[in-house]
């Protein structure tokens, strides 16, 4: 009754106007018009026991999907977690206790791991793998969906091989699925910068369907593997979705929308968990500082000083361009500057997909071939 929902939120921290709100913007017959970037915990969330360091940090089931490479099947499971315990257990019942290591960061001492936490609920991890390999993943609450959901238009970002036995590299995408799962368009951009178009016979026989086990499969026609695909809409309404392949083959997916300029004077901090092509996670997260310096609404870029040294809090400039190199992407250039300590400093060009509603980014260097998974976990607006 209303006494006990009372209760909940009371335990919960959450408000009524939240929850209700969170109720309507993820109704899967939600209007794009009503949908907010703005990220936030869905409704089922709002109401579940909080860690005490986190509050996007929720007890429940949690979908992982591990970037790592080897066996017979895509690598995920669900995770229950125990968010006030800070314990984490897996399909098989093995338990893992993590620590605090700040606001919605955490460790597990026992295998190494490392988990952060974003205000949408999604967490990017660096995780224990085989043989003590870190790898990269991401976890967030397990949800069921219907394949007409995953409707649209869609932009990727991806590691994946694009030749048969060639190499792993950086791809991106921007593809069309109908609601019976089959795809209908695909833009493939097999360096992430340039892109063909895939029509009639060169179109890929593409159809998702429902698992009984959650998510979805991925079926291409001229590929024996089954890949498999999980969706997650948080608490504004957005849907993401991952897909993960037996060889850790791993695809990013945000509905196409155009980018805006972010607010002049913006302050943001970011977690940062890096994976290589290799499937391996080897260096800690990390964490990035920038503020938005000036904005060209001309030119559709923005200059951001980012932080180089975060004991002196020396900067350098970063030219980004929305919208580019397609709608939906954001694009830093590559370019030698001076930092505001007189060094010199040369600035690697990225591709990052931001994940509507997520307050996460996934990011793309060419050069190294190297994904980074991003975390906003603080903004300041003026």
């Amino acid at each position: 009754g209303l006494a006990t929902l009372q209760t909940t939120l009371t335990t919960s921290g959450t408000s009524l106007a939240t929850l209700t709100q969170a109720t309507a913007q993820t109704s899967p017959a939600a209007p794009a018009a009503s949908l907010s970037t703005v990220a936030s915990l869905p409704a089922d969330r709002l109401l579940a026991p909080a860690a005490a360091s986190c509050a996007y940090l929720r007890s429940g089931p949690y979908r992982i999907v591990v970037n790592k490479n080897g066996g017979t099947a895509p690598s995920t499971e669900v995770f229950t977690v125990n968010a006030p315990g800070l314990t984490f257990t897996n399909a098989a019942g093995q338990s893992f206790a993590a620590v605090s290591t700040g606001t919605c960061s955490f460790s597990v001492p026992s295998n190494g791991s490392e988990l952060v936490v974003g205000r949408s609920g999604v967490i990017a991890a660096r995780v224990n793998g085989d043989a003590g390999v870190m790898v990269g993943a991401v976890l967030f609450p397990e949800q069921a969906h219907s394949v007409a959901e995953l409707a649209g238009e869609w932009n990727t970002l991806d590691f994946d091989r694009t030749v048969t036995n060639g190499p792993i590299h950086l791809t991106a995408a921007t593809l069309a699925i109908d609601s019976a799962g089959k795809l209908t368009a695909i833009n493939r951009c097999d360096n992430v910068l340039s892109c063909v178009a895939l029509t009639g016979a060169n179109l890929p026989v593409v159809t998702v369907s429902a698992n009984s086990a959650g998510g979805f499969n991925a079926v291409n026609a001229g590929d024996p593997n089954v890949d498999r695909t999980f969706a997650y809409r948080a608490g504004g309404g957005e849907l993401m979705w991952v897909t993960i392949a037996n060889a850790g083959h791993i695809s990013f997916a945000t509905r196409k929308a155009p980018l805006v300029q972010p607010v002049l004077g913006r302050i943001q901090e970011s977690w940062n968990v890096t994976a290589t092509a290799a499937y391996t996670a080897p260096t800690p997260i990390s964490v990035s500082r920038n503020t938005v310096a000036t904005i060209d609404a001309t030119a559709g870029s923005y200059v951001r000083n980012n932080v180089q040294n975060s004991t002196t809090g020396a900067t350098r400039p970063e030219t980004l361009v929305i919208n580019n190199p397609r709608e939906g992407y954001l694009h830093r250039l590559a370019a030698t500057v001076t930092r505001s300590d007189g060094l010199t400093s040369n600035v690697g060009e990225f591709v990052a997909l931001p994940l509507r509603g997520m307050d996460m980014s996934i990011v793309a260097f060419p050069v190294a071939n190297e994904l980074l998974l991003s975390v906003v976990s603080s903004t300041v607006v003026p």
